[in-house]
This record gives structure tokens, sequence and C-alpha cells, in this order.
């Protein structure tokens, strides 16, 4: 994409010999009208200010301004169109292959209405895995750091050409003092007379001594500040109704989601999902809590843990499975001892309670409500669900649960709850 040749470098060449000097060009002729006098080599010449290095910038774009407005809408369709055909590919053919993870994602993470709201000003994921392979960063980041005040505009070209800086001084010069000669480009700085009596390249400007060293071509130069421009294009090349920013977070949110998809393992906030082989569990985590036994004498805390429901795809639906306790865990309401993935138990098949649990299960129609429902019910029955005439796979008792005891006071200094029925007569 080629820009035609700016303002500045045109001045430079026809001049041969010119300053800059707090972001102004000033031009080196050896005849005029000028107080300003610059000497260099024993040579005399006038010094004449030709503007602004903002106002040549703004002359550059009025003077190309069909120009540069087509680019900006090339810019624009390219960048957009070619981004967001590549992404909708690639989240169907990932939707397709992940409908459970795409079901979950969609249904049961609580973003606040904002995908992006579950990532962090580096891009990583917030309370993502630990394993640092897992962890998400730089998606599809955006470079754009600068605050443009684009609200006083109608358009992006009417933006380009107020702007209140100059792409030259911020991205090329960066405020420093300049000696453009026969197309080679130096640093100038003032110096002492001592110094100027040493050095060999040095010029005087009025009664200042200055030196200068190279830096680079003006062709160098030339091309760094086409680039700079063609950045500043790309920045602002969709303002209008809808800015370019806008556009692209919504892609760069779509993109975050694909990331999520390829996770095995993801959780956040209590909500979070566990990919296995031929079954993929969403869970939501219990806080820690108390029960107290049978006979209303002993208090025993159980650990924080993760209830989850199973979920398989089959004959293009999302087929449910009972609820299970995700990691390893010991509770009365458990099989065994310390494994990962035990059903919960909450009733026998003969038992009115566990009859209604399936009734309400069944009367609900939608997919969604029936996961939710049954994560509920895996909670319920590892909390509030313990009482004293419920046949569990294990009493609770100090034989199996000696290290679960705790005593009222200690758990209501850490605060957790009393959950079960018992609660209501003895609480800490």
């Amino acid at each position: 994409m080629t820009l035609p040749k700016s303002s500045f470098s045109n001045i430079a060449e026809e001049s041969k010999l010119c300053l800059i000097i707090n972001n102004k060009i000033n031009v080196v002729k050896p005849v005029g009208e000028s107080k300003n006098f610059f000497y260099l080599s024993g040579y005399s010449y006038h010094l004449q200010e030709s503007g602004d290095l903002k106002d040549i910038e703004r002359l550059y774009f009025l003077n190309n301004e069909t120009k540069i407005k087509n680019l900006l809408n090339d810019l624009t369709l390219n960048d957009l169109e070619n981004k967001t055909k590549a992404i909708e590919k690639d989240m169907y053919k990932l939707e397709k292959k992940c409908k459970i993870i795409n079901f979950i994602i969609g249904n049961f993470f609580d973003f606040d209405n904002s995908i992006s709201a579950i990532f962090d000003k580096d891009g990583k994921i917030k309370n993502s895995i630990k394993s640092k392979k897992q962890r998400i960063s730089g998606i599809l980041e955006s470079k754009n750091n600068n605050n443009y005040d684009y609200e006083k505009f109608d358009n992006s070209f009417e933006f380009i050409i107020n702007k209140n800086y100059s792409i030259l001084e911020k991205d090329v010069i960066k405020n420093r003092n300049l000696m453009i000669f026969n197309n080679n480009v130096h640093k100038i700085k003032k110096i002492s007379f001592l110094t100027y009596n040493k050095i060999r390249a040095k010029f005087k400007l009025n009664n200042e001594m200055y030196s200068y060293q190279f830096l680079f071509t003006l062709d160098d130069l030339e091309k760094e500040y086409s680039q700079g421009i063609l950045n500043e294009l790309k920045n602002i090349s969709d303002y209008g109704k809808r800015k370019l920013s806008d556009k692209m977070n919504l892609l760069k949110q779509k993109k975050k989601v694909l990331e999520i998809l390829k996770l095995n393992e993801y959780q956040y906030g209590k909500i979070g999902f566990l990919k296995e082989e031929d079954i993929c569990y969403v869970f939501e985590e219990q806080e820690p809590f108390v029960l107290i036994d049978g006979n209303a004498e002993n208090y025993y805390k159980f650990n924080k843990c993760k209830v989850g429901v199973g979920l398989t795809f089959k004959n293009k639906k999302i087929n449910i499975d009972f609820p299970v306790m995700i990691n390893s865990y010991t509770h009365p309401a458990l099989p065994k001892l310390n494994e990962a993935k035990q059903y919960i138990c909450f009733g026998n098949k003969d038992d009115p309670y566990f009859q209604k649990m399936v009734n309400d299960f069944d009367r609900r129609n939608d997919a969604v409500g029936k996961t939710k429902y049954f994560l509920k019910v895996g909670k319920n029955a590892l909390t509030y669900g313990y009482r004293k005439t419920n046949e569990t796979y294990h009493p609770l008792n100090q034989i199996k649960y000696a290290q679960n005891l705790i005593t009222p006071e200690k758990a209501k200094k850490q605060g957790i709850p009393v959950v079960n029925s018992y609660a209501k007569q003895k609480r800490c």
C-alpha cells in the first residue's frame, strides 16, 4: 500500500539544508530577509521558518484527500471482513465439534453480559486453571494505545485533518531537534564555546553553538513516516456510526470464546467444566459447610468441593446424567471414600422424595433448566439433605469422620455455616 510522498520530504529535498527546531521546520537559504542567521563551514545563511509540522501534515492530507479516503475505506474492508470470515469459520468448526462446551459457556457462565469480563488487562483468563500451559494471553491483542477524541468529528478523514498532533513529530522525530543536509538527517544539540572549538561537526545559529550527529537518511525518515501514517489510518479507519475498535472488540470476544472451547478444563467464578473423552461435566463449586450428626451432638466440617452434572451429546440433543462429585471427596452421601466422579445419593428409588426429584426434573422441558436443577439437587443432597432419618452410604460418626470434627465455636469463627436441619436446634 503506497502513500504519496510527504510534503515534509519535498520541502527538505528542495531546500537542501533545513532545521527542525521545536517541531517547526526552518529552511536555510543563501539569500533572503531574516533576523535569524545560520553559520556552517565558514558560510552564512538566512534562516526562514516554513511552518509547523502539524500544519504541513494537515496540508498533505488535504492535498491527497481522495487517495487518503480510499485507503481508509480499503483498510476498513480488508481488516474487518477478512478477520470476520476467518473467525466465523473457526467458530462454526469448533461449535460443531464442542456442542456441549458451547452449551455450557452460553448458559451457565455469568460474564456480566460481556465475554471480555473474564480476561484481565494482559489478555489472560481470570481465575483459570493454574496450569501455565492452559493460560491464554495476547489473543487478538490491540496495539492501539492512543486515546483518540473521535466524538468531535463526523468521519475519520475529518478527524485526521483536525488532530492536535503531528504523526511525524509523534512517531519519527519524537521532539528531537534535527538538521537535514544533503538528504541526511542529523541530531543536533547545543554545545559550549570550548567544545565548539574542538569538533568539526558543528554550526552556529545566531549566537548559539551546536554539534550535529548523523541519524539516518531522508529516505529512511520518509519510510518510517509513511508507516506511521499507515498505522494511524488503520487505527481510525472505521470511525462513523460504529468505530472499527467496537467491531474488533466483538471479534476479540469471539476469539476468546474459541480459546475456551479448546480447553479441557476451565473455571470462572464458581462455575466450570471438565471435558473427558465421552462426557463433559458442568460443575458448580460448593463452599465449606458443617453438618451435625444424627444425635445433634458432634459437628463435622466438609471442605470446598465441586458438584457436577454429566452431559453427553447424542441423537442431536444434550443428554443429562445424575449429579456427581467431581473431585476426590468423602461424604455420607458418597459410596466410596476419597474418590472422584462419584454419583451423589439423594434417595433410593422407592423414596417419595426421590420420585419427586425425578418428576420435577422431567417437568423441565429445556436442557438448561434440567441441568441447573440437578446441580441444585446434588448440592442440597450434600448439605441440607443430611437428616437423622436418611439412609446414607456411611453414618456420620467419629469412626469414619474423626478428621472432620470441629467445634461450634471454631466453625463460627471461620464463618462456616451449619447447613442441615439440626442447625436450627443447635446453632454455632
